[in-house]
């Protein structure tokens, strides 16, 4: 059996991405939750899942360039459009969001461990 260290698994996972045209950032942060969940022991949502994404990109389910836009919210919440983009990268964009949110609400203290 032959290894791959972490740092060229990544870099081939993220070029198989920016191959699909989505943005190198993107892609670099799908290759690195892609590659911790293997080396968390979560093999079925690491690199395994590529086959999946490049069919779901062919097939047009998957868009590599999606313009997310917040459809609707309150000081609180938002309803977001991720326009079928990766989910890596549409939860970030919610998660971003959601402590924009909070922080303004006075809801969110950053942990001091």
């Amino acid at each position: 059996m032959r290894t791959v260290d972490v740092e060229t698994l990544e870099r081939i996972t993220r070029d198989i991405f920016v191959g699909w045209r989505a943005l190198r950032e993107d892609a670099a942060w799908i290759a690195a939750l892609l590659v911790r969940a293997n080396l968390r022991g979560h093999d079925s949502h690491g690199v395994i899942r590529i086959p999946h994404y490049v069919h779901a990109l062919k097939a047009g389910e998957v868009n590599p360039t999606p313009s997310i836009k917040t459809e609707s919210e309150t000081p609180t919440i938002a309803r977001i459009d991720g326009d079928r983009g990766f989910g890596q990268v549409v939860a970030r964009h919610g998660i971003t969001l959601a402590i924009a949110k909070a922080r303004a609400q006075g809801l969110w203290r950053p942990s001091r461990d």
